[in-house]
């Protein structure tokens, strides 16, 4: 007589100190059914705000947790026997992120950032103040869009930074710009959020915008001609952005499309 199939039941997913933990399941492998304890992985060496699968496969005909990048019709390396149970984000930091549905479109929590990188616009690399006591930025999946925040706080004693800048999104990810106007012009360059920027004394507010597929940049409300922001510590509308003037603060958010997302379920993929 064949095994009897139950419903299979998923445990439930979570994450400490670097080890993944699969709660007790019922879980099919193969058209045979499995009932493991909880299932532990400790993560290995992580990229950047990359999307690992969590597998269940047979090893030596024991359940056990691996992780991949593969998708689940391609499967987990080596492996010709799986169930996809779970994925997760990989943080900027190279540490875990945030878990992601395998069911429905694809949505994480919040994936911490870390230090934003800035580059070079119009002039040599530019410098962040110091010290500063806040500089983060935080990625969320909504299906084929990114939402993206960023955070940027210093006291009264920092010193300037130097050079205008445009601002990276999160490490390995590229905009659709096929979905977006790309220039690098103010009158090209398509609006995809707001930010507000300042101290104590004024504060900028604007529309940012994107620079190419990879950089935002900031173009404030007060004046069409100020698309170069800096951090000289130079007031005034068409100026720059002073980083020491008092305490300093920054933030923005922004929503836009990732190149190779979509709001295809990953269990199907």
């Amino acid at each position: 007589m064949g095994q009897i199939l139950l419903p299979e039941k998923i445990g439930a997913l979570s994450q400490s100190g670097g080890v993944l933990t699969l709660g007790p399941s019922i879980i099919n492998i193969g058209g045979q059914q499995y009932r493991p304890g909880t299932l532990s992985l400790t993560l290995p060496t992580l990229t950047a705000n990359q999307l690992y699968m969590i597998y269940a496969v047979l090893v030596g005909g024991v359940v056990t947790l691996v992780q991949d990048t593969a998708v689940n019709s391609a499967g987990p390396t080596g492996q010709t026997l799986w169930r996809l149970v779970g994925a997760y984000y990989a943080n900027g930091l190279l540490a875990f992120g945030s878990f992601v549905n395998i069911y429905g479109s694809p949505e994480s929590g919040s994936v911490i950032q870390g230090p934003v990188p800035i580059t070079g616009n119009g002039g040599t690399n530019p410098t962040k103040g110091s010290p500063i006591t806040e500089d983060n930025g935080v990625f969320s999946r909504l299906g084929q869009m990114m939402s993206y925040n960023y955070t940027y706080v210093a006291p009264a004693s920092s010193v300037n930074g130097s050079g205008a800048y445009i601002l990276g999104i999160p490490a390995n990810l590229v905009i659709d710009i096929t979905k977006h106007t790309n220039g690098v012009s103010l009158s090209t360059m398509e609006t995809v959020g707001s930010f507000k920027w300042g101290n104590n004394a004024f504060a900028y507010t604007g529309s940012v915008c994107l620079a190419d597929a990879t950089h935002f940049q900031l173009s404030p409300w007060t004046t069409g001609s100020a698309s170069n922001l800096n951090f000289t510590g130079t007031a005034g509308a068409g100026a720059g952005l002073p980083m020491n003037a008092s305490q300093v603060y920054g933030g923005l958010s922004v929503i836009v499309p990732i190149l190779g997302w979509s709001s295809t379920q990953l269990f199907d993929l």
